[in-house]
């Protein structure tokens, strides 16, 4: 042979098109196409013709993977379907776990996660979503944080009695996983202290007859967990 020249189908480049073992970098419509022909040509000496020989080169898409966004839920829900995740161009795909919970099918691109008691204990877990890519492309993978609040309780204390004219302060409340509290008065009388877990209820003058205390506890989180109530007469 005299010389090689190479040439494409598609709008790529070579770096050397004269060398017989050139790096080719595909153009974008190569990419979009997802494949191009390459043609070798080999001048020779007269009176001998050219000789060609073709390859086609095909491109294999990159997966693009999405978990979704970051999420969170309450303590007392059982399941997570994870409905914000999106993928293309993959092969299979895989939910995976930073806790000790389940999938219901970890395959599925809107997969039901189970949450573990261990899970609901961190406060949190990182799902990932990873796409096996068509072809020899990289896997790819991508992550969402599940935040898991605890569901407030409020105990209001027990019943009291007490006599004409006394005052009586709660000194048995209890409420767990809050960001506040609040007490509500049915019935007469002054109560005050409404934001702790220790009010003090003062009757009217003369005042019979039975009130009652609404504790009220607010759950920490983003709302995900409903308010905890409690309720105690005196």
């Amino acid at each position: 042979q005299q010389s090689f020249a190479w040439s494409t189908s598609g709008d790529g480049s070579f770096n050397l098109i004269n060398n017989i073992h050139p790096i080719y970098t595909p153009g974008p419509n190569d990419r979009l196409n997802e494949s191009v022909v390459l043609t070798l040509t080999a001048q020779s000496f007269e009176p001998c013709e050219a000789a060609v020989s073709t390859m086609t080169l095909s491109i294999t898409p990159v997966p693009v993977v999405s978990a979704g966004a970051n999420a969170s839920i309450c303590s007392t829900q059982n399941e997570f379907t994870l409905s914000g995740a999106s993928a293309v161009e993959y092969a299979s795909l895989l939910w995976t776990s930073s806790g000790s919970g389940s999938f219901t099918d970890p395959a599925q691109i809107n997969a039901v996660y189970l949450p573990s008691q261990a899970d609901i204990n961190d406060g949190q877990v990182v799902l990932t979503l990873t796409a096996q890519p068509n072809g020899s492309c990289q896997a790819a993978s991508s992550s969402m944080v599940l935040s898991i609040w605890r569901a407030a309780t409020a105990y209001a204390g027990l019943d009291a009695f007490i006599a004409t004219g006394a005052s009586y302060q709660v000194l048995d409340a209890e409420a767990t996983y809050y960001s506040s509290v609040s007490w509500s008065l049915e019935g007469d009388g002054n109560l005050t202290g409404v934001n702790t877990l220790s009010p003090l209820f003062t009757p009217l003058p003369g005042q019979t007859g039975t009130v009652t205390l609404t504790l009220t506890v607010t759950p920490m989180g983003s709302g995900v967990c409903g308010v905890a109530t409690d309720v105690m007469t005196i």
